[in-house]
């Protein structure tokens, strides 16, 4: 024994005042394993903990993990500076003017910050729902705890500061999963018969792929126009970021199937009377 007790004695580095034993260096690193053991044991629980809880949620849940590794891994690092000898009181305090230049140089990062946990824990805010933007439509693609990223039907990455999000007004299309009411308005010929325009559209709309016959689908009689009885067909749908292709998709049909119907979608047309003098 006295003989492990003097080999763990060994000086193994010197850093000035500070030196380091191998008895050291061993709680050193028996401390980071400890800490990743930890990491893993909290990343279980929580997913288990909170599986039948309101907070289960994949985003949210990773978001919250990231905290809690955070909180781990700085108390961990305290303990691990502590047994270097390392004393933090005198090397915070010493730091007060240095830490004050950082923390005003990332004050907006802290604030993106903060916000992010309120937008994680909030959950307004969920991976995968079609939000309105800076009048923008987008998916939302990652919630993380400085910044979000959305998506747009073009494929372009916006990225968000969370503080901005916290503070703006955000439409949530997709919050709560609930449909939502579309339509697309098409105009007849006056010689057209509107009881068989409307029975069209209807057909239309109950054939068409991922528009939903609960609540159904009903046409709107909405106007006499300038050139054309003017119809509106109105759809729900949960698909909200494909809503242009599907509306895309409801004009070809409306096309094709008035012209075989012989209805006519008349172009505006204007009178010209000139008088002669």
């Amino acid at each position: 024994m006295p003989t492990l007790n003097y080999f763990l004695s060994t000086k193994v580095a010197n850093f000035g005042e500070i030196e380091v034993s191998l008895s050291t260096l061993v709680y050193v690193l028996f401390l980071i394993v400890l800490a990743h053991f930890l990491n893993r044991i909290s990343k279980k629980w929580l997913h288990k903990y909170l599986s039948s809880k309101s907070l289960h949620d994949s985003a949210r849940l990773d978001s919250l993990f990231q905290i809690v590794s955070y909180i781990i891994f700085f108390l961990f690092t305290l303990l691990i500076l502590n047994k270097l000898g390392i004393n933090i009181t005198v090397l915070l305090a010493g730091s007060t003017a240095l830490m004050l230049g950082i923390g005003i140089g990332l004050q907006q990062n802290v604030q993106n910050f903060m916000a992010g946990i309120t937008v994680l824990l909030d959950g307004t805010i969920k991976v995968g729902e079609i939000i309105n933007y800076n009048n923008v439509t987008a998916k939302v693609v990652k919630v993380g705890l400085r910044v979000s990223v959305f998506e747009t039907k073009e494929g372009v990455s916006i990225i968000a500061p969370n503080s901005k999000i916290v503070s703006e007004v955000i439409e949530n299309v997709s919050y709560n999963n609930k449909p939502s009411l579309f339509f697309v308005e098409v105009g007849v010929d006056y010689s057209s018969n509107p009881v068989l325009v409307t029975k069209l559209l209807l057909k239309i709309a109950k054939s068409t792929y991922k528009i939903l016959l609960n609540p159904k689908p009903f046409v709107r009689f909405s106007n006499f126009g300038e050139s054309a009885l003017v119809f509106q067909l109105f759809f729900s749908t949960t698909s909200f970021f494909e809503i242009e292709n599907i509306k895309s998709i409801l004009r070809y049909k409306i096309h094709s199937e008035f012209q075989k119907e012989g209805i006519k979608i008349p172009f505006p047309q204007r009178v010209v009377h000139v008088s002669k003098n």
